[in-house]
């Protein structure tokens, strides 16, 4: 949320100091790069992704996994030679995932209200998150349809990731075997082990 708040204050800084406003810049950078990262360890460590993706470089405690993961698909969009196209087909899906979560919680709130949330914040926030996501949403689908589809597309291939390492509990032997001796070649490629906490009993 942080970062979201920060970059338009880069942006306002841009016009009073270039020099701040570039230090800023990287700084925001840096901190969405790492915040991407954490998102794939989190993600393994619940069971959302595979195991190799939770696991820390033994002597620097770095999730070289996630690391290497998100290094690739950042070459991946630094490959595209028009910003504008990427910004398109990231911004639908980002925008997107957004409006779904905030929807998600309002549902939540609705369907069960006397769930323990450690965090209650005001309904009026998460809807008018949810409008204005529905907002750029919808306009970016108006404006740029095709590169829409395409960032749609590129969401729906997580789809297949989900229901292989998430949704299917009755895995065979030997998909469980392969996918068994795959993590321990990984793991002596890239040093890397579990974290205590997940072997901890």
């Amino acid at each position: 949320f942080i970062l979201h708040v920060s970059l338009p204050s880069i942006y306002l800084s841009y016009f009073l100091d270039k020099k701040r406003a570039e230090l800023a810049q990287q700084a925001w950078s840096q901190a969405t790069c790492r915040h991407c990262i954490s998102l794939f360890f989190v993600g393994a460590r619940v069971g959302h992704l595979p195991e190799i993706m939770a696991m820390v470089h033994v002597h620097r405690l770095v999730p070289v996994p996630a690391v290497i993961v998100e290094t690739a698909l950042m070459l991946v969009m630094l490959s595209t030679s028009d910003v504008y196209t990427l910004l398109n087909y990231m911004g639908f899906v980002y925008w997107l995932c957004i409006g779904v979560a905030c929807a998600g919680l309002l549902w939540l709130r609705y369907k069960q209200p006397d769930l323990p949330r450690p965090i209650k914040i005001n309904p009026v926030i998460p809807v008018f998150t949810t409008l204005v996501c529905i907002f750029v949403v919808v306009m970016s689908a108006i404006s740029a349809p095709i590169e829409g589809a395409i960032g749609l597309g590129i969401l729906l291939t997580g789809v297949p990731v989900y229901f292989i390492f998430v949704w299917w509990e009755n895995k065979p032997k030997v998909f469980r075997r392969f996918i068994d001796f795959v993590t321990t070649r990984l793991q002596l490629l890239m040093n890397v082990v579990p974290t205590d906490d997940e072997h901890s009993d």
